[in-house]
């Protein structure tokens, strides 16, 4: 058999094809999904060393089930719906933490997270980023930017910890522990060659390959989804991104050890004293201590509800405002203790310069997630206000259904045609199905007809229904 020959057995389990190589063989797999349908192994290659010729291939790819292989090449990747299929997979755990809702996403260099939490003690929501960096054979997951809304009792990076390792855990399934390991607080290291191989062989009766020389040879991240390719390279390796704000964090958070380790343990007050030294300490890490520090003082002031840590938390979050100026952390924690003290207006004014402050640093996860929680806070007792906001997170996401939903239903009981009509055209243009935009249509023309006295642009609508869905009977009468 020539050395390129290429046997593939149909009906094999996993459908790995074979192929001669000088010194052995070399068997690959087509794309294929793990991990209960959140993962893609786009590719994967296992080394068969220390072949005899002639091979007997009767019994194609399968008959080298037993035999000790060596993994020379995995490509993963995940699309932007694998999150979604990622949080389902994990419901259970998450909701075993107080997560009520999730949503995960990808951006450049780094995913989004938000969560919203409801506990016997405390509510609220929560967001943050996960930078990832290709770490050999795994990945190393950083969290940044953890944010708390409403009155949550536990610090942002705490939660934020707890919800990432919750979702890591789906790498190791069955595997052992150490597949996936918390290094330290919203610091998660994941052997993913392990975990994804272990879910992936033996329950198709196929013996673990090596994988001691896998190290990472390309790692990306984008709007569009994530692309890790591992490859046998002895030798150092590396952290892939070799830049970027995902190592300037990972190298922050040894400076941050301590601290971190006494809110980890619950030890509140000594995580304080910790992050105060490090402050003290200046240099790049000073920043990162002092919003930790002060989310920790904020967490404190609405645990304790007393009068001696609100005033320090509000001394932190001011001279933080001083020091690192248009600051969003300092502003968020404010919120956090006039929302605790129910100061409505205080809560939805300084979440509105939160907001401002995260769109202009293009930050638009953070900043959709702050205007739309303000916006729900502020709209029984400051409806004019809430507008404002719903209408700033329609800015940073057009069609968000949240905020079109409480703008038609605020336009059209103020009888504000015009704008109910924008809203709208925006409820068309972002409706998830041809039937649902359909519907908007109608409903934009009847509007148009009815209320704004115009007939030829109805018909125009009824026209643009007629064409996104032919067949609805909805259309159709």
């Amino acid at each position: 058999m020539r050395a390129d020959a290429v046997m593939e057995r149909p009906g094999s389990r996993l459908g790995f094809t074979f192929h001669l190589a000088p010194g052995g063989g070399r068997l690959t797999l087509k794309p294929r999904r793990c991990a209960g349908g959140w993962l893609t192994v786009e590719a994967l290659e296992l080394a068969v060393p220390n072949l005899t010729l002639p091979v007997d291939l009767s019994a194609g790819a399968d008959k080298f089930q037993r035999r000790r292989t060596e993994a020379t090449r995995l490509c993963l990747t995940m699309a932007p719906g694998d999150l979604d299929e990622l949080a389902l997979a994990r419901e259970s755990a998450l909701a075993a933490l107080g997560v009520t809702a999730a949503r995960l996403r990808f951006r450049k260099e780094h995913a989004t997270v938000w969560a919203q939490i409801r506990g016997p003690q405390e509510a609220g929501e929560v967001c943050f980023k996960v930078y990832p960096l290709a770490h050999g054979g795994g990945l190393r997951l950083v969290v940044a930017d953890a944010r708390c809304l409403g009155a949550l009792a536990t610090p942002a990076v705490v939660i934020a910890h707890r919800i990432l390792c919750a979702l890591t855990a789906a790498v190791a399934a069955d595997a052992d522990p150490v597949v996936v390991l918390a290094q330290g607080l919203g610091d998660v290291l994941i052997d993913a060659a392990a975990g994804v191989l272990w879910q992936l062989l033996p329950p198709a009766g196929w013996r673990l390959p090596e994988t001691a020389t896998l190290a990472a040879e390309l790692f990306a991240v984008t709007d569009d989804g994530a692309r890790v390719v591992f490859g046998n390279r002895p030798g150092p390796r590396d952290e892939l991104p070799p830049g970027g704000r995902g190592r300037e964090l990972a190298a922050i958070l040894a400076a941050l050890a301590s601290a971190d380790g006494c809110l980890v343990k619950g030890d509140h007050e000594g995580a304080l004293g910790a992050y105060r030294e490090v402050m003290k300490a200046g240099g790049k890490a000073a920043a990162v201590a002092t919003f930790r520090a002060i989310d920790v003082a904020r967490a404190l002031a609405v645990g304790e509800k007393s009068l001696g840590a609100t005033e320090l938390a509000t001394e932190l979050c001011r001279d933080a405002m001083e020091l690192f100026v248009g600051a969003a952390a300092p502003r968020a924690a404010l919120a956090g203790l006039a929302f605790a003290r129910r100061d409505i207006a205080a809560t939805g004014a300084l979440l509105a310069e939160v907001a401002a402050i995260d769109a202009a640093a293009h930050d638009i996860d953070a900043a959709l997630v702050t205007a739309l929680f303000a916006a729900r806070t502020c709209a029984g007792a400051d409806p004019d206000a809430a507008e404002a906001l719903f209408e700033h997170a329609l800015n940073l996401e057009p069609g968000c259904v949240e905020a079109t939903s409480a703008l038609a239903e605020r336009y059209h009981d103020t009888g504000r045609w015009a704008d109910l009509a924008r809203i709208l055209r925006a409820r068309a243009a972002a409706a998830p199905t041809p039937d649902a935009r359909a519907c908007e249509h109608i409903r934009l023309a009847e509007i148009l007809a009815d209320r704004l006295g115009d007939p030829a642009a109805a018909r125009a609508e009824l026209s643009n229904a007629q064409k996104a869905c032919p067949d609805s009977p909805t259309t159709l009468n």
